[in-house]
């Protein structure tokens, strides 16, 4: 069962032992306990889900500035590299430099 589920369940739960408090009593259980045993947990579930979700949503804010910075490092270096190939085709660091690039180029996502 999901995260989101078991809440949903739980929740459920409670709402039920509401609705029927007045029934779990005539079967001699007490419907308040079983309250304080069960919505204590399910609030605190839903506040750790909540906590989860933004720490998610942040994660992947994370991740996409940093494919933005890589595409950015990626773009200048090209900018940098290929000019100097126009100029001198033939210098062992830029032709290095050049294939460091094209593998580079080819791990980015395509259309980049």
């Amino acid at each position: 069962m999901e995260p989101e589920e078991f809440i949903e369940f739980s929740q459920g739960q409670v709402a039920l032992i509401r609705q029927h408090a007045a029934r779990i009593r005539e079967y001699g259980l007490d419907p308040d306990k079983m309250l304080a045993l069960i919505e204590p947990v399910t609030l605190s579930l839903v506040a750790v889900q909540k906590k989860y979700e933004a720490a998610q949503d942040q994660h992947l804010d994370c991740m996409i500035k940093s494919a933005d910075a890589q595409r950015d490092l990626f773009k200048a270096f090209e900018a940098l590299v290929l000019p100097a190939c126009e100029i001198s085709p033939f210098d062992p660091e830029i032709q290095e430099a050049k294939e460091f690039l094209e593998a580079w180029r080819e791990q980015m996502p395509k259309g980049i």
